[in-house]
């Protein structure tokens, strides 16, 4: 099976790489390949992900997106939909099962749109998988992409914890992570909990590791200190090739 690359480029997020772009709380992303380009998530304010788009160049509208990615029903995450429905041609929707109701008539009324109601694990495209929906209370899916490198694993808010999110990924797909990115949700955390996730993250093989969104400040220094050179800066106008 041929590999691929990935380019990834932050859209929104709680972080930024300089001043001309606009922070919010939430996440957003464009991944593109050779043959496919993803949104995952959307981030919370139209306007915000509006500008940044402007900004980033992202915003011909007659864009084709192959894949718009939703990890979990939060508005953090779901917010950008329309703007996206409204703008772009979007050939496919890959929705947690559970999505709000107004959300999945929104997305199932897009014409020449195929809409994924996601619950177990799903190849969406050559290389590109879900890991199907994780979690009990607050239910989310996340992003696997296999590359040369190994797989790049694309992460909303961690809401069933990013340990077992790698658990399940480790045991679902034959291949180890190379790349991680994502929010961790490491923010509401006490100091016992914190140090046990990010010994985790430090113990662990992956080879780099990209904490953002609702990673939290005081986590995210610590995992730039505690992870050295596997740790990378993430945000709004940031650009990783892998």
């Amino acid at each position: 099976m041929e590999m691929i690359d990935v380019k990834i480029l932050g859209i929104v997020d709680n972080y930024k790489k300089s001043d001309e772009y606009k922070t919010d709380w939430g996440f957003s992303v464009a991944i593109s390949m050779d043959h496919y380009n993803i949104i995952f998530d959307t981030g919370n304010d139209p306007e915000i992900l509006k500008h940044n788009m402007k900004k980033l160049n992202l915003d011909d509208k007659n864009r084709n997106i192959d894949l718009l990615f939703i990890s979990h029903n939060h508005s953090d995450h779901t917010g950008g939909i329309k703007y996206f429905s409204n703008n772009f041609y979007l050939n496919n929707i890959a929705i947690p099962y559970d999505i709000d109701k107004n959300i999945l008539e929104l997305v199932s009324s897009l014409r020449n749109t195929r809409t994924m109601n996601i619950k177990s694990p799903t190849t969406l495209d050559m290389n590109i998988h879900t890991t199907g929906i994780i979690g009990e209370d607050i239910k989310e899916q996340s992003l696997v992409i296999e590359t040369k490198k190994g797989l790049v694993l694309f992460v909303g808010c961690s809401h069933p914890g990013i340990s077992k999110i790698i658990e399940t990924v480790q045991n679902t797909f034959n291949d180890r992570i190379h790349f991680l990115i994502g929010g961790f949700h490491f923010y509401k955390l006490n100091e016992d909990k914190l140090q046990n996730e990010i010994d985790y993250l430090k113990n662990s093989d992956i080879d780099f590791i990209a904490p953002t969104h609702c990673t939290g400040d005081r986590a995210k220094n610590i995992l730039k200190r505690d992870l050295a050179e596997r740790f990378v800066e993430f945000g709004v106008g940031y650009k990783i090739n892998i």
